[in-house]
């Protein structure tokens, strides 16, 4: 996988050998990365498959810390439920996850 573009130190886009675009997360996975980097597969913890970008433009807004906090109520129920989140389902927490934290921020 080629890197595109940079949301966050631990999300970024990255297209496939057949040019689907993904966006990928992991710890460090975008960090000092350039335009056609290759990116280091062994870091990709989850990966989404960019069907509509502007659903996933938002992740650039995220602080680090709502990224990894999603990854990791993700694992943990994925493994206790033993279920799948799908692409949706990833970026609906992570959003709500930020509102409650931006939210908290206001009051």
């Amino acid at each position: 996988m080629k890197f595109v573009r940079n949301y966050n130190n631990n999300a970024a886009l990255v297209v496939d050998d057949h040019h689907v675009e993904w966006v990928v997360v992991g710890k460090g996975i975008g960090f000092g990365k350039k335009t056609g980097d290759l990116v280091d597969a062994s870091k990709i913890t989850q990966r989404f498959k960019s069907e509509n970008t502007a659903n996933i433009d938002n992740l650039g807004e995220y602080d680090k810390s709502i990224i990894d906090v999603t990854s990791d109520i993700v694992n943990d129920v994925e493994s206790f439920l033993k279920v799948k989140f799908n692409d949706y389902q990833y970026l609906i927490l992570a959003d709500h996850i930020n509102c409650l934290r931006t939210s908290k921020r206001t009051h």
